[in-house]
C-alpha cells in the first residue's frame, strides 16, 4: 500500500471510529428535529449505534413533556454500506420492532407500544377534558411511510378506560385503527365493550391536518350516571336523546 492509500485508509478508520463512538444525545438530537419537537429522547446514554433513552412526547398547545417509557436501540452499521439504516428498537420489555429507512421510504414491523392513557391524553383537549384513564397499546405489523403515501395498518386499543368525572369504571374498550391511504391516513373509532359508547370517523392528511367526526352514548341502564361524562365530551344536537356528537379537528 503506497503512502496515499494508507494515510486515506487510516482517515477512514478514524471517521467510522468516530462515528461508531458518537453518544447517544446526537440520536436525540435528530429524533427531536424530525418530528418538528414533538418527540423527546430524554436521559439518552450509549452510542448512536446501540443505546437507550427515555421517550417523552410533546405536544402542539402545551409546554408538558410527558414520558411515555423506556426504548432501546441497535443499529446495523453494515446497513449504511448499503446506503440504508436498519434497527431492531426495543420498547420497555417488548420484543423488538425492526425499523429500515432509505431514501425512498420508512418500514415498521412488529412495532408494539404500550403506555398509561394519561400521558396522551393532556395533549388532545377533548380527551383531556374529560380526565379519561387506563392503558394505550399501539400495533402495527407492516407499515411503510414514502414522500407520497402511507401504506398498512395501526391499531390503536384503549383499555380499562376511566375517568373520575363518572362513578362507572371502567368505562369500557376502545379501538382507533388507522388505515394509510394515498393522501393519508383513514381512522375508524369503535366501541370493544363497555357502558359508554363511542364510534366515529375522519381522515388525517398532511394538506388537511385531522378531521374527526363521532358520537357517544351511554347503556341504557347507565345514562344517568354518565351523563356528566357524556355532556363534557360532545353536544347533544336533540335534546334528551342521549347521543352526543364529538367532533375534532386539527391542523
Amino acid at each position: 500500500m503506497n503512502k496515499t492509500g494508507a494515510i486515506l485508509t487510516g482517515l477512514l478508520a478514524l471517521v467510522i471510529g468516530l462515528i461508531a463512538m458518537a453518544p447517544a444525545p446526537l440520536l436525540s438530537a435528530w429524533a427531536y428535529r424530525q418530528s418538528g419537537g414533538h418527540v423527546q429522547l430524554t436521559q439518552a446514554s450509549g452510542t448512536v449505534w446501540n443505546g437507550h433513552a427515555i421517550l417523552a412526547l410533546h405536544g402542539n398547545n402545551t409546554d408538558e413533556t410527558a414520558a411515555i417509557g423506556a426504548v432501546r436501540w441497535e443499529i446495523s452499521a453494515m446497513q449504511l454500506l448499503m446506503g440504508k439504516v436498519s434497527a431492531a428498537v426495543y420498547w420497555n420489555d417488548a420484543p423488538p420492532a425492526w425499523l429500515t429507512i432509505d431514501t425512498a421510504r420508512t418500514h415498521v414491523e412488529h412495532a408494539m407500544l404500550d403506555f398509561p392513557a394519561s400521558t396522551l391524553a393532556r395533549f388532545i383537549p377533548a380527551v383531556q377534558a374529560a380526565q379519561l384513564e387506563g392503558r394505550i397499546t399501539i400495533l402495527a405489523e407492516n407499515l411503510t411511510f414514502s414522500q407520497d403515501a402511507i401504506q398498512g395498518e395501526i391499531l390503536i386499543d384503549w383499555l380499562q378506560a376511566s375517568s373520575p368525572l363518572s362513578a362507572v369504571s371502567p368505562l369500557g374498550d376502545y379501538r382507533l385503527a388507522l388505515k394509510g391511504e394515498q393522501a393519508g391516513l383513514s381512522m375508524l373509532l369503535t366501541t370493544l365493550e363497555g357502558a359508554l359508547v363511542l364510534d366515529g370517523s375522519g381522515m388525517w392528511s398532511q394538506a388537511n391536518g385531522l378531521h374527526f367526526e363521532g358520537n357517544a352514548s351511554a347503556a341504557p341502564d347507565k345514562q344517568k350516571p354518565l351523563a356528566d361524562l357524556l355532556r363534557v365530551l360532545g353536544n347533544e344536537p336533540v335534546a334528551g336523546s342521549g347521543n352526543y356528537r364529538i367532533s375534532f379537528q386539527a391542523r
